[in-house]
């Protein structure tokens, strides 16, 4: 009897858990990393920004008469990386389980993960997705027509380096950018010569495409770069790379202040090389420019749209996360989840309707979601008509090893403030006279046909003057033939 006891309570138990999994919508969550990867992005770390879900989970769910008979939970598939099989599989896992009522897909940091799961979903039920990566290829709302984006793409970010440009007064850059497996930098080395184009600016501009990591021990780039007289460089290029290669640069001597580098910070670029240590690492970089998604409000004390202060959040995100320093990618996350949040209870009414029915459910997110604007994490957020939300854009320059800000660009208005007086020595892209660095066996071939030469000309100085006697000797002028002697030592030395 006891057995059977538990097996009609366990019966019992299933079928309210249905119930209530019934009035359940799930937000299909995706990550890069479960565990904390040390040379990871910072948007990949997934373990370190999912507790930031989790508390805006937590917040719409207690929040009164929001969402009413409806409650959100999150559907965690950590990818491993840009594993875009391992992603397509979970995403098919998940969105065709009928007990799952799944409306929207955030996080999706990974360019290629997005680019297969917003095909898929689309095609699949027509669900919205919410994504972290800055791509500028994943613009093309005719291919990704269901796709918004937390984070504006790179495209202002090269709205930026432009500006600056003209704010420093450099008429010349390089490219570097990464090969054809990394399709970021391609695409925002190809928003560049477009923006450029658009804008009409007299920039001289030189793209070297891929730098791949077997470049490492050489980097002939570098010396395409020296013997252009390139001054200024942009690096679209992996963390690790751009870190190799700077490291490589400073050994030559192509150093700050009389060279600049600027980067699209996503990461950690000083971690230690195959040629510099941490603390060469600190001289490497010093000087180099950063250009970075400003992550949070100007004011640490600003209400969220839970009601809670940003600072509050970020003392409840440590804690969750147990990092006394909290991964800045966390609050992308966090607005993520309040912005389908937001639309989703403005939908009530068609939820209410549909029963389940997916179709109904994302054409009334998508009516919504582009109307959403509330204060987050990431400070005020709005989507424009490029589906993105258009966040200030940081810039900054590495001092003693730390990042010191020296102004911002405003991608909205489009416009750049610098403070000049903040920036440590602004190189110039003038070419200046140097010293070309030759290889050691082309020293010692050109020093032995120097020496070869200086004894030749010896050679002929000493027969001339044991010959001077001599009707052919003499029928030259003595000045003439020591003048031409002298010019030959001169030239030789």
């Amino acid at each position: 009897m006891k057995f059977l006891a538990l097996i009609v309570s366990f019966r019992l138990l299933t079928i309210v858990t249905g119930a209530d999994e019934s009035t359940t919508l799930h937000l299909l969550t995706m990550l890069s990393y479960s565990d904390p990867q040390k040379d990871a992005p910072s948007q990949e770390r997934g373990s370190e920004i999912l507790p930031a879900a989790l508390i805006a989970i937590s917040e719409a769910n207690s929040l009164p008469n929001f969402l009413p008979g409806y409650i959100l939970k999150l559907t965690e598939v950590f990818t491993e990386g840009c594993n875009t099989e391992l992603a397509l599989v979970e995403a098919v896992k998940h969105l065709t389980d009928e007990r799952e009522m799944t409306v929207g897909i955030i996080g999706l940091f990974c360019d290629e993960v997005t680019k297969i799961i917003s095909q898929f979903a689309t095609r699949y039920r027509g669900l919205l997705q919410l994504s972290g990566s800055i791509n500028p290829a994943l613009q093309d709302n005719s291919r990704y027509p269901n796709l918004y984006r937390m984070l504006p793409s790179s495209v202002v970010h090269i709205e930026a380096v432009i500006q600056l440009m003209e704010k420093l007064q450099w008429n010349k850059i390089g490219i570097l950018y990464a090969g054809i497996d990394d399709t970021f930098y391609i695409s925002t080395a190809q928003t560049f010569a477009k923006t450029q184009n658009a804008t009409n600016k007299n920039i001289n501009v030189s793209f070297y495409g891929e730098v791949p990591s077997t470049e490492i021990p050489g980097f002939p780039v570098l010396q395409h770069l020296h013997r252009s007289g390139t001054k200024i460089t942009l690096l679209l290029l992996p963390s690790s790379i751009a870190s190799e290669l700077i490291c490589r640069a400073y050994a030559n001597g192509m150093r700050w202040p009389n060279y600049g580098w600027l980067l699209l910070e996503d990461g950690q670029y000083w971690s230690t090389s195959h040629k510099c240590n941490e603390s060469t690492m600190r001289k490497v970089s010093e000087g180099v420019f950063l250009l970075r998604n400003k992550l949070q409000p100007t004011d640490q004390k600003t209400e969220l749209i839970s009601g809670m202060k940003y600072n509050e959040y970020l003392q409840n995100l440590q804690e969750k996360s147990g990092m006394t320093h909290s991964n800045p990618y966390a609050n992308v996350l966090y607005d993520s989840v309040w912005a389908f949040a937001l639309a989703l209870n403005k939908s009530i009414f068609v939820l209410g309707d549909s029963g389940g029915d997916f179709q109904n459910i994302s054409r009334a997110v998508r009516n919504e979601l582009p109307k959403v604007s509330f204060t987050g994490a990431l400070g005020d957020v709005h989507f424009d008509s490029n589906h993105e939300v258009k966040t200030t854009i940081d810039i900054l320059q590495v001092r003693n090893g730390t990042s010191t800000p020296i102004g911002f660009y405003d991608p909205i208005h489009k416009r750049l403030e610098l403070d000049n007086a903040s920036i440590d020595q602004i190189p110039s892209d003038e070419l200046e006279r140097e010293y070309q660095l030759v290889s050691l066996p082309l020293t010692i071939v050109m020093s032995a046909a120097l020496v070869i030469c200086i004894l030749l000309t010896t050679g002929m100085l000493v027969l001339f003057i044991c010959y001077r006697n001599q009707p052919e000797v003499k029928a030259s002028s003595w000045f003439l033939s020591f003048f031409m002697f002298l010019g030959s030592y001169s030239l030789l030395i």
